[in-house]
């Protein structure tokens, strides 16, 4: 069982719920599992934002500590079909592969006790239950027209009530059910909501009072005979065995009509965990329909699926410590249900960029190759994306990740920050800022360019090979030059800057004079010789 009490969110306000700030995290009354399921079971209307990340991260990482007795679920639950956005599904599992987020038992995997996982698919299901419900008095057909319900709603509102149903078809005898049903009007299936329910046992936030306005009688099953949220639900997660469901705090004011649903039907509930809602900077609350929510964008800006993961976690989680950095697997050495905590995040990126550069620095520097080799195709395909015609070595291109790797923050920033290793310099006066073009016609420039072609042309004729010339000419290279021009070092460094690469900030020039190679350097060196015109003496 979990350890210490939880901080409970009094100075959260909600419609029409109350947290019981004296209550503790095992005053919630719960079975011991001999297992741990859990699922994550997003609805196909759009792409995965990050609140769902975040909702399936939580389940995974908590199947994946409970070790071999822990199963992590994907079911997809579509049963919104006006809402339901083709090739949506697709999209949602390629994401949750690319985050590591990797389902025990779902839509495409094969041998799995429980399916099929997709709610669509499930019908007939439902409708069994519903007909149960109906059976046992738990639930009644509702003949109410949306019309009637509009008007019904519109007048609570303009008096200042709750927008609840007013249970009128509650109360219908059984001869005005069949012959209602006789004349084939429409109907829909309600639950018969009790009255007694008044408490929502909460991992997170303790016992929580639900305001019984807020808990009306429920649609269960819709007139087109497909379920609610509500019903097909609460069926999965028994059948499928769920013993705990980790999900947003916007559920928490449907938990209580869920439990109305396992005390109907017998069941012993699974353990309710909500997760604290995200806000934006401005306080407002994160919606999937503004800035950069979506996975799959923050994907193509160029951050990595583990300083993603990392971020995610810690929107809601502590792990207790002043570790920031983790990966994966040392996130499942430390995640637990008393993490959770009950203030509510604010996204900000900018740390979600500080973990991408981290993370980076960590796959760049691995031993073992593999991730470094994946940063390197990445690499390469940003380079060629923008440059079609680059064509460079393994080795050139680790090079200039070397050089640059202070500078990516995002692994799109690659190409932009070491475009100098790719593309020549360009000397039109139209293109070059003021600072630059001061430089690129100053004389002093071009007495280093000649001189440096000269040494360099010197150095290339010599028996030395390309390597050793690496080791040494370049590293003594500005000395020579120093000497040889009677120039200040910082000039000479600044004006081989400029004519190698036509621009002014970049890492240290020698290095990169190293990587570019003697043929190269001699061919900018011409470039800037030929086309870069000096400014005439005062």
């Amino acid at each position: 069982m979990l350890g210490r009490p939880l901080a409970l969110a009094s100075q959260i306000r909600r419609p029409g719920l109350t947290c019981n700030t004296t209550s503790t995290f095992q005053s919630v009354s719960l079975r011991r599992w001999q297992t741990t399921r859990v699922r994550f079971a997003p609805s196909p209307t759009g792409d995965l934002h990050l609140g769902g990340l975040r909702t399936a991260l939580f389940n995974y990482l908590f199947a994946r500590h409970a070790g071999e007795s822990g199963r992590f679920i994907l079911r997809i639950e579509d049963t919104d079909q006006k809402r339901t956005v083709p090739g949506a599904t697709e999209r949602l599992i390629d994401i949750l592969h690319w985050a590591g987020i990797t389902p025990d038992e779902g839509p495409g995997i094969p041998n799995c006790p429980h399916g099929p996982y997709i709610q669509s698919q499930r019908t007939d299901i439902y409708r069994q239950y519903a007909d149960l419900l109906l059976q046992q008095g738990a639930a009644y057909q509702c003949f109410c027209s949306p019309e009637r319900l509009v008007q019904y709603r519109e007048g609570q509102v303009k008096a200042g009530k709750p927008p609840v149903y007013d249970k009128r078809c509650s109360h219908l005898s059984r001869r005005t059910v069949e012959e209602n049903l006789r004349q084939g009007i429409p109907f829909t299936v309600r639950l018969r909501f009790p009255g007694d329910l008044k408490v929502v046992p909460d991992g997170v936030y303790g016992n929580v009072k639900v305001n019984p306005h807020v808990s009306d009688d429920a649609i269960l099953l819709k007139s087109d005979g497909y379920p609610t949220y509500h019903l097909a639900n609460v069926v999965d997660d028994h059948l499928m065995g769920i013993t705990h469901v980790l999900r947003g705090e916007e559920w928490l004011d449907s938990t209580a009509k869920h439990m109305a649903l396992y005390r109907a039907l017998g069941w012993t509930m699974p353990q309710f965990v909500h997760l604290p809602l995200l806000l934006n900077s401005d306080g407002t609350k994160l919606s999937k329909r503004t800035g950069d929510v979506h996975v799959e964008k923050l994907r193509a800006k160029g951050y990595l699926p583990e300083a993603l993961v990392n971020y995610t976690v810690q929107l809601g989680w502590w792990s207790g410590t002043t570790q920031d950095v983790f990966t994966m697997s040392e996130l499942i050495d430390q995640f637990s249900l008393e993490g959770i905590n009950t203030s509510n995040p604010t996204v900000a990126y900018e740390k979600l960029d500080w973990l991408n550069k981290q993370h980076f620095r960590m796959q760049w520097q691995s031993p073992s190759g593999i991730q470094k080799a994946r940063l390197l195709q990445t690499f390469r395909d940003q380079t060629t994306a923008i440059l079609p015609h680059c064509n460079v070595s393994d080795a050139f291109l680790t090079g200039a990740v070397d050089l640059f790797q202070d500078r990516i923050v995002k692994m799109t920033d690659f190409p932009e920050v070491a475009m100098v290793c790719f593309t020549d310099p360009d000397f039109s006066v139209e293109r070059l800022d003021s600072a630059t073009l001061e430089v690129a016609q100053h004389p002093d420039t071009f007495v280093v360019a000649r001189t440096t072609l000269e040494m360099i042309s010197a150095g290339a004729s010599s028996e030395k090979s390309e390597p050793a010339r690496d080791a040494t000419f370049w590293k003594v290279l500005p000395k020579q030059l120093v000497k040889q021009t009677q120039l200040k070092k910082k000039t000479v460094l600044r004006s081989l800057r400029c004519a190698l690469t036509g621009v002014m900030t970049g890492p240290s020039i020698v290095d990169l004079m190293a990587l570019l190679g003697t043929e190269e350097c001699v061919r900018r060196l011409g470039i800037f010789l030929s086309t870069a015109s000096p400014s005439s003496p005062a």
